[in-house]
């Protein structure tokens, strides 16, 4: 027993130590509570390597070299490090076992004494990323993290069914996972199997250059489909930060017609360059504008005029002689907030600069005045936001640390049942709708889409 309680090294953040459970060895243990969000490490590699290490000599040979320039301790501490090859040259193995790589697009991996300790999940509940600006290591906790609960990482980049995770280990790790997902009953496992592959195959779909610009709209819904998944799984590494929704006032996401980037314009704003000829947006942008007038254009075109958050006049022209007979006109009307994902300023446009929509799917018909929209914005924003680690109620107004949560929208909160929520009817039914809802939950950087915190909306505002 006392040599299960064997500590390595200890901070007041976490320990090394020996864990129990399927012949783990060392683990990193939490030493005090870690609140979710917490850097619980930062640390640079002992060695680099590329990650096709080439000849196992020439491999050896440079790891050996490379310890060599540090004191006999750190050598020490490597050497102690798990080893999943027993039958190769040591040092090799030692860092086939544990090297981490440094990045996504990086060609090298690094083996580290401390960072190298973390053992794996397939639901961590710690997340590790690579920091260019520190050239470091961090790791960060994706939920809160009990005294004494283990800390663990995923060692697979990739969602996958069981059968599939447990082949990867064992080719690549030479261990076979027990953790709580692997280890659920039949029927659980086939469920997240399932999840797991829609999860991975949507993921494809929206990650795909061509899909960001034939089908943005279709984007945005496939990636709710997503958060949704990821929620019912438990996957809680891609969940958005505490502020998770959007501010239809701030000008980063929602710009005004002015700040647009041109039709030709490469501005290092919105786009990044993939090649020498073509780039892609780096971000995603949206125009909001109230439709104040519509009118049929030649060949069955729709000319609108649009006022945006800036209360300037902006012509859009709707190609809708090119859309089909499944484009339904009645939707683009007075008294209605047009929604455009990615615009640009048209300079070619007859008159005055503008927007040009041709196709179906690159806007959105909400029918709310955009100046309901922000104000509805606003109070998403008074109730959901964080201040001093407490939400205010949606009903009386009270800051409170532990709300419940409005199935029906999943945006507001009350202290309890009791609360009143006569004010709430209007927005919950809004913020109910696909369309409302998903922009609401938009946000500027392209890569976060798939950590934003989801939310499975019911056809009743009920309290849990």
């Amino acid at each position: 027993m006392e040599e299960m309680e064997e500590v390595l090294y200890e901070n007041s953040v976490y320990s090394i130590r020996r864990v129990p459970g399927n012949n783990k060895g060392y683990g990193i243990v939490a030493a005090s509570k870690i609140p979710k969000g917490t850097r619980i490490l930062a640390e640079a590699p002992l060695i680099r390597l590329p990650r096709e290490v080439g000849s196992k000599y020439h491999a050896r040979v440079s790891i050996a070299a490379k310890l060599s320039k540090f004191p006999p301790e750190y050598g020490k501490g490597y050497r102690e490090l798990c080893n999943a090859y027993p039958d190769d040259d040591k040092e090799v193995a030692i860092a086939l076992t544990n090297a981490l790589p440094l990045g996504p697009k990086s060609s090298d991996s690094g083996v580290f004494l401390q960072a190298s300790r973390f053992n794996h999940s397939c639901l961590p509940n710690a997340q590790e990323t690579w920091n260019e600006n520190l050239d470091k290591l961090t790791v960060h906790a994706c939920v809160d993290i009990e005294e004494g609960q283990e800390i663990t990482i995923n060692y697979l980049k990739k969602l996958a069914c069981r059968k599939d995770r447990q082949q990867a280990l064992e080719d690549n790790c030479r261990f076979r996972c027990v953790c709580s997902l692997c280890s659920a009953s039949v029927a659980e496992r086939r469920s997240s199997d399932k999840r797991q592959e829609e999860i991975q195959k949507l993921y494809n779909e929206v990650t795909s250059t061509m899909a960001r610009h034939l089908d943005p709209l279709g984007n945005l819904h496939k990636i709710q489909r997503m958060r949704e998944l990821m929620s019912n799984e438990g996957i809680r590494d891609h969940e958005d930060r505490e502020v998770q929704f959007a501010d239809l006032r701030c000008t980063e996401t929602f710009p005004c017609f002015n700040d647009l980037p041109g039709e030709h314009e490469a501005s290092t704003e919105f786009f990044e360059p993939t090649d020498a000829f073509n780039c892609t947006p780096k971000k995603i942008w949206v125009l909001l504008g109230d439709v104040l007038e519509v009118d049929e254009g030649e060949g069955g075109d729709l000319q609108v005029t649009i006022e945006d958050k800036n209360w300037k006049m902006v012509p859009v022209l709707i190609r809708a002689s090119e859309f089909g007979q499944t484009f339904d006109r009645s939707t683009v009307k007075t008294g209605s907030t047009i929604v455009i994902p990615f615009p640009v300023k048209d300079e070619n446009m007859p008159g005055i600069p503008g927007v040009v929509i041709d196709k179906p799917n690159g806007f959105k018909m909400l029918p709310k005045e955009l100046e309901d929209l922000l104000l509805l914005s606003d109070r998403v924003k008074y109730y959901s936001s964080l201040a001093d680690g407490k939400r205010r109620c949606h009903g009386c107004n009270k800051e409170s640390d532990s709300q419940l949560v409005c199935r029906g929208c999943f945006f507001f909160q009350y202290c309890n049942e009791s609360c009143p929520k006569k004010d709430h009817e209007p927005d919950c039914k809004l913020l109910r709708q696909p369309d409302f809802r998903d922009l609401f939950r938009l946000n500027h950087n392209l890569e976060d889409y798939s950590r934003l915190a989801p939310g499975q909306p019911s056809r009743e505002c009920v309290v849990i």
